[in-house]
């Protein structure tokens, strides 16, 4: 039967057997390296208190590291020298209490291990070096890699003995993985469903602003079609069912939209942003923006069909100090890597603190058995580059431009609430002059009497001219371009320039809430009841808008229900008949 060895060094560093010093051969190169070199650091840093044995017991100590606590300290190898250490610790106990030892080895290990055999403790120390391990491989997303290796069976010559052949090949099995060894993030934060419902919103961002622009340039061409066939008078614009029932659901998605983000950064709030967790960082900063851009966007849509009422706008400020909030908490914690790290590998290493976050376990005193890997774990520090590269310098830009964007027209229309009773409200006028919703965009919400009295002169003024023949085809075709901006190249040109940034916005946040799948730390196919609830999210008003759109186009008598009362037998018809 094989003894088992006094001590083995660089455990996990490969499949085969692990390098170890025997009782039967305590003069080979490791047993000296280890045990006579006065510059190897065993157990000086493998017990920092001195005593091993009681500190192999703490979870806490062996895998902790400067690192996992501030990406911006440390190099991690506290807690590769410390497990390789208490790893060893039972059976340099049970070698030192049985007196086999050499001296120069016994008179070395005595310094840090006590000579009387302490069951109990050598059983603590022996669960803190196996569970750990255990337990990690059993949450990875695919456990079928470490499995066997990981198993207590293979751990465990018996309660007070770790196998090291079994360590040696379970550390190794999860340190080799990369992702496989990785759980995979709160799905209540970044779930498929979850996710599903991030990029609908942006989506549907899109459409909303998409189809608006399509309403407006529909109008203006009915309007130039109507010029056409006759300029006896200039054409009255009202808006359509459908374009009143388009407007209704950009003002129920805005709600919806805006009690989605407002809750998640409260719950923000409590999901420790204020530590420095890169984690944290990765999950929720594309979350925080994804509150900021379609937000503020469908906030300038509703003024631009004068749907912003107070309480609308009340409530998207509210959404956007708050994730602003999130936002410049969680930003705050990148700042220090970029600018205090200069080298290109220890900032990757920095930001790699989020794979010990992402896999520390209560087993593991609340820290992460990977950090036990001799080499460092080894996973795709191009994927978590190219993502900090993402939140580094996509994210100031969007909010740069949502704020921007929120502030103007905010500023524009600061008196739209409050204005004095002897003006008359802009939007009042525009209902009388034929629905120019749009003309509001951006501009001012308030307009003297008297101007209105000018703008009808105005329109009197173009319906003579048109019967004198002096409006010709083309320079209706200008006017029409700038109608719906009160005829102002300005407005036109600030419209392009904002759809533009805002597509180009909607391109960079979707690219930030890929981070989440490019790391690998979405189950794309847990769709739990959670995932389903948080995917179904934006039903309610996109089925509201479909169904209202499908009543429109309804026959009139079949949406009153008189379509089923003129089929309604009266009584006594069928007697009438038989009789």
């Amino acid at each position: 039967m094989a003894m088992d060895p006094i001590f083995c060094d660089h455990i996990g560093n490969t499949t085969n057997q692990p390098n170890c010093c025997f009782p039967d051969r305590q003069n080979t190169p490791i047993c000296l390296a280890n045990f006579n070199n006065p510059n190897k650091k065993t157990f000086t840093e493998g017990c920092r208190n001195g005593n091993c044995l009681q500190d192999c017991q703490d979870k806490k100590l062996i895998f902790s590291s400067l690192v996992q606590e501030d990406p911006t300290e440390g190099n991690g190898a506290g807690p590769m020298r410390r497990y390789s250490t208490c790893a060893n610790v039972p059976n340099l106990a049970h070698y030192l209490s049985q007196r086999i030892l050499e001296p120069n080895i016994s008179s070395k290990v005595s310094q840090y291990i006590p000579e009387v055999d302490n069951i109990e403790a050598l059983k603590n120390v022996t669960a803190t070096v196996t569970e750990c391990l255990t337990v990690t491989c059993q949450r990875a997303r695919d456990s079928n890699i470490c499995y066997r290796q990981c198993s207590s069976v293979n751990l465990l010559i018996n309660t007070t003995t770790p196998n090291m052949t079994g360590l040696n090949q379970c550390l190794h099995s999860l340190c080799t993985g990369g992702h496989s060894s990785l759980p995979y993030a709160d799905a209540d934060v970044v779930g498929i469903g979850v996710f599903a419902s991030y990029i609908m919103q942006c989506m549907l961002v899109v459409i909303l602003w998409l189809g608006y622009a399509g309403f407006r340039m529909r109008n203006g061409h009915k309007d130039t079609a109507a010029t056409k066939r006759t300029c006896e008078e200039v054409p009255q614009r009202t808006p359509t069912p459908q374009q009143d029932l388009f407007e209704d659901a950009i003002v129920q998605f805005h709600k919806t939209q805006c009690y989605l983000s407002g809750t998640i950064q409260v719950a923000s709030l409590t999901y420790g942003i204020f530590d420095t967790d890169m984690l944290v960082t990765f999950l929720l900063i594309p979350l925080a923006t994804n509150g900021i851009l379609p937000v503020v966007m469908t906030f300038v849509l509703l003024l631009a069909v004068n749907k912003a009422s107070l309480d609308l706008t009340i409530l998207t400020v509210a959404c956007w100090i708050l994730s602003s909030l999130i936002y410049w908490i969680l930003y705050s914690h990148i700042i220090p890597i970029n600018s205090q790290i200069k080298k290109d590998e220890r900032k990757a290493f920095a930001y790699q603190q989020f794979v010990y976050k992402l896999s520390a376990i209560p087993q593991c005193g609340g820290y992460s058995g990977l950090a036990a890997c001799p080499n460092g774990f080894m996973s795709d520090t191009n994927k978590t580059v190219s993502a900090s590269n993402k939140l580094t310098f996509l994210t100031p830009i969007i909010w740069t431009f949502s704020t921007t964007f929120l502030l103007v027209s905010l500023v524009l229309r600061r008196k739209k609430w409050f204005r004095p009773k002897n003006l008359v409200s802009q939007d009042e006028v525009i209902s009388a002059n034929g629905g120019e919703e749009s003309a509001a965009f951006l501009g001012d919400s308030e307009t003297d009497p008297q101007k209105t009295v000018s703008a009808g002169a105005d329109s009197d003024v173009g319906r003579v001219a048109c019967r004198n023949g002096t409006n010709r085809t083309s320079s209706r075709k200008v006017e029409q371009m700038f109608s719906e901006f009160k005829i102002r190249p300005w407005k036109y040109l600030v419209y392009i320039i904002g759809t533009m940034g805002f597509l180009a916005g909607i391109g960079m946040q979707l690219s930030l809430l890929s981070v989440s799948t490019s790391l690998r730390m979405v189950d794309r196919k847990h769709w739990s009841f959670g995932q389903v609830v948080a995917f179904t999210i934006f039903a309610p008003p996109l089925f509201d808008y479909v169904y209202d759109v499908l009543e429109t186009r309804m026959p009139k008598n079949f949406r009153t229900g008189q379509w089923f009362q003129k089929r309604e037998v009266p009584d006594g018809a069928s007697g009438g008949s038989g009789a």
